[in-house]
C-alpha cells in the first residue's frame, strides 16, 4: 500500500512539472518596453492596393477604401534602435501637419505582434502593409515625402511572439 501511494505521489509530481514547465517551455512570454525612444522617418507612405493573382502574374485591382476611422495604407518605416540591445519596434507615433485642419496624431503598430526585429545600434527599413491611419485619402495624397516618427522598443525575455 504504501508503495501504491509513493508511486502515485512520484506520478502527480511528474504530471505537475510537465504541465507546468519551465517559464522559457511553457509558452510564457514577457517584454521590457524600453525607456529611449526610437526616432524613425514613415516613407513611401500610399494607399495600400488590393492585388490578384493569377498564371500570368499579380496585378492592382484598385485601391482599397477608407472608411470612418481611416485608410488602409501601406509604408515604409526606417527605424534606428539607439540602444545597445536589440529590440523589437512595436508601436510607433507620427504627428503629421495637413494643410488647413492643423495636426493629426497618428498611431500605428509594425508589422505582427511582436513587431520588426532591428538590432542594437543599427537603423533598418521595414515595408510596414495594412495600417489604418486616420487620415482621408485627400490627406494621405498630400503628405510630404517623409514624415518623422517615435516608436516604441520592447526587448523580449526569451523569443518574442510570432
Amino acid at each position: 500500500m504504501q508503495g501504491r501511494r509513493d508511486l502515485a505521489l512520484i506520478v502527480a509530481a511528474l504530471l505537475f512539472f510537465a504541465a507546468c514547465g519551465t517559464e522559457q517551455d511553457s509558452g510564457v512570454r514577457r517584454a521590457e518596453v524600453l525607456d529611449e525612444p526610437f526616432p524613425a522617418t514613415v516613407m513611401n507612405l500610399h494607399i495600400a492596393r488590393l492585388h490578384t493573382c493569377g498564371p500570368q502574374g499579380c496585378r492592382v485591382v484598385k485601391d482599397r477604401e477608407c472608411n470612418t476611422d481611416g485608410c488602409v495604407i501601406a509604408m515604409t518605416v526606417r527605424v534606428t534602435n539607439p540602444t545597445d540591445r536589440d529590440a523589437n519596434v512595436t508601436r510607433c507615433v507620427a504627428t503629421v501637419v495637413l494643410d488647413g485642419s492643423g495636426r493629426r496624431r497618428a498611431e500605428f503598430w509594425m508589422q505582427g505582434p511582436a513587431g520588426a526585429w532591428v538590432d542594437g545600434g543599427q537603423t533598418r527599413e521595414v515595408k510596414n502593409e495594412i495600417v489604418v491611419l486616420p487620415l482621408s485619402y485627400t490627406q494621405i495624397s498630400q503628405l510630404p515625402p517623409a514624415v518623422s516618427a517615435t516608436c516604441e522598443g520592447w526587448d523580449w525575455h526569451g523569443n518574442p511572439p510570432d
